[in-house]
């Protein structure tokens, strides 16, 4: 898995390629830890589109981040789900909570407003 990270405004933007899965979770959540951490942030895109494959692993870092952001009062967004990704998310019932968008543009427009 590798990550690109950005900063628009205050929010940031994780471009996560590759899987998320297990065997790269203590990556992910070393990478959260600012946007845990700092004021700076008002929200945070996870740029999933080039994400094969969410395992349970997956799933969980996913809520267990929403979570956490959620009682900062920070906002959260899924960019760019694939067909089958978007399939876990909805047979998980993620969707009905967490903020999906298309893409990352159209997720910045989201947390911008």
């Amino acid at each position: 898995m590798r990550i690109e990270e950005s900063v628009h405004g205050g929010i940031g933007v994780l471009s996560i390629i590759g899987d998320l899965v297990l065997d790269e979770a203590t990556e992910l959540k070393k990478l959260m830890m600012p946007y845990l951490e700092e004021n700076k942030f008002t929200g945070l895109i996870w740029n999933l589109g080039s994400v094969s494959y969410i395992d349970s692993s997956g799933v969980g870092l996913i809520v267990s981040f929403f979570k956490s952001l959620q009682r900062l009062n920070k906002k959260f967004v899924l960019a760019g789900l694939n067909p089958n990704n978007r399939e876990i998310i909805n047979i998980s019932k993620l969707d009905k909570f967490l903020m999906i968008a298309k893409n990352s543009e159209s997720a910045l427009k989201i947390l911008n407003n």
